[in-house]
């Protein structure tokens, strides 16, 4: 039977000598019109049946919307056969493909790095798939395509002062196509986004059930004769209407590769419409917090590490309420292309200010969590993590422990409607007892927030968001039960 690989007519989208310099991804629309060209004009002859595969030596084959066509195990049918496999995405056919073509003695190795490259970039693994783009590049830095494609993996390693500086040389040393300049400038402007400011602005109208965390519980205090004589009535919750505020705003500012520094500052608060002018100390419970950092970044498609210290100042009842600096550092670790890794430290010193120190005793907190963030498909996130706490004071009785562990989920649907829920669970207990009871204090905290955003019916950028949460908080101190609900409507906005 006469087979005939004739790819090399209609198929040769891009080669080493070719002018137009598309990714697979982009050419995509240009390459189907080709390909149903060349089937079109194809002998039937270079049909393989498909029965007779086994058969056939020295020639493997590929597939063309559903028809099967022999490649010879010759340099120049291979090379047009490894082209079709990057354009059209087969990365099954191109792993057989680059391995036969390693055999003969007349390969381009330029072309095998290339193709081994884009096929570590499909499974995901972008170092790898680095290593041997580069090495393309190394043997002909004039080849547009390698170019392109090495620039693209330092853009999605997070080396943007490399990504950059290929893209540059691109767009100033060549004659390219339209849509290719079009490309490069696409790149080029995310890379000057992520350097410019940024932020978020949130507006929030909202009802909680608890601001005062009470419980109205009455309690017996003095027994005579099994009758009780005195009465202690605790205080009762105090639901209040709030109006919240939160703002963002970061800038970074890249140092070498994949080294970047960031400074960030974030303002939040809610004002409540009640006070609690029964309370002795704290009448008003609205409170506004602002804190500022500079970080360390480092990342690249594997891992993040970032260092920061920051400042943090919370003010409440009409007053600074603390101070708190802080040194925190976070990383990520990318396990598989759909589970990540994250831990986070940090060791915070908090200070009370002004008539608080009558009330309330400087502590220092340790942090130590652990994460894992699941991909399960598209738009939808599941996350875990796990935290523990130490709060050490200078007197034993306030010292305490406190482990947490959090649950997320999020999922956006094509309704475009995004929903997130998150369950927390939280023990703390103190390290001894005090005053209000003979045994330690003990809690046991739940929390259950669930978002519903609706980015599909924002006005000029501005995203409504409604959010349920509930908190129940157990303790074996009367004083510390109660329960709270709070609902809200957040307008948020992303610039």
């Amino acid at each position: 039977m006469k087979s005939k690989f004739f790819l090399y007519c209609t198929l040769y989208v891009i080669s080493i000598n070719c002018q137009s310099i598309e990714t697979h991804n982009e050419i995509s629309n240009d390459f189907n019109v080709q390909t149903k060209n060349f089937i079109s004009n194809t002998n039937e002859n270079s049909l393989l049946d498909t029965s007779l595969i086994s058969q056939t030596q020295n020639a493997t084959y590929i597939t063309i919307n559903g028809s099967t066509y022999l490649v010879p195990h010759t340099e120049h049918d291979l090379r047009l056969a490894i082209y079709h496999a990057i354009n059209a995405n087969l990365w099954g056919d191109l792993s057989e493909l680059i391995e036969i073509y390693q055999t003969l003695p007349n390969h381009q190795k330029q072309l095998v790095y290339m193709a081994q490259g884009l096929l570590e970039r499909s499974r995901g693994y972008i170092n790898k798939a680095l290593t041997h783009m580069q090495r393309a590049y190394d043997i002909n830095k004039e080849d547009l395509r390698v170019q392109l494609e090495l620039a693209r993996l330092y853009f999605e390693d997070y080396n943007n002062r490399q990504s950059k500086k290929i893209f540059n040389s691109l767009a100033q040393s060549y004659e390219l196509p339209n849509y290719t300049k079009g490309l490069i400038n696409e790149y080029q402007s995310a890379i000057n986004s992520q350097y410019k400011w940024q932020g978020n602005i949130g507006l929030s109208i909202g009802y909680d059930s608890n601001i005062n965390q009470g419980n109205g519980i009455r309690q017996c205090v003095f027994n005579f004769m099994d009758t009780c004589v005195i009465y202690r009535n605790l205080p009762p919750p105090i639901g209040s209407s709030y109006l919240g505020l939160n703002f963002d705003l970061s800038k970074r500012y890249a140092l070498s590769d994949n080294n970047d520094l960031e400074i960030s500052a974030r303002f939040q608060g809610a004002k409540y419409s009640k006070t609690d002018s029964k309370a002795l100390f704290l009448t008003d419970y609205s409170n506004f917090s602002s804190s500022a950092k500079i970080s360390y970044i480092y990342r690249d498609s594997v891992k993040k590490v970032m260092l920061y210290p920051e400042f943090e100042i919370l003010h409440k009842n009409k007053s600074t309420y603390y101070q708190s600096p802080s040194i925190n550092l976070n990383t990520e670790i990318q396990l598989s292309r759909r589970l990540n890794l994250n831990s986070n430290f940090s060791f915070k010193w908090i200070n009370y200010e002004g008539e608080n120190k009558k009330y309330f005793e400087d502590y220092k907190q340790v942090n130590v969590g652990l994460g894992l963030v699941f991909e399960p498909s598209k738009n939808t996130f599941l996350y875990t993590n796990f935290d523990f706490y130490r709060n050490l004071y200078l007197t034993n009785y306030s010292s305490s422990k406190e482990q947490s562990i959090r649950i997320g989920a999020y999922k956006y649907l094509s309704s475009g409607v995004y929903l997130h829920a998150l369950a927390m669970y939280r023990d703390t207990k103190n390290d001894v007892a005090n005053f209000l009871s003979f045994e330690p204090r003990h809690d046991n905290t739940k929390i259950a927030i669930l978002s519903i955003g609706l980015p599909k019916i924002s006005f000029k950028g501005v995203v409504p968001e409604l959010r349920f949460k509930y908190i129940q908080n157990k303790s074996n101190i009367d004083f510390y039960i109660y329960t709270q609900r709070e609902i809200s409507l957040n307008l948020n906005y992303s610039f």
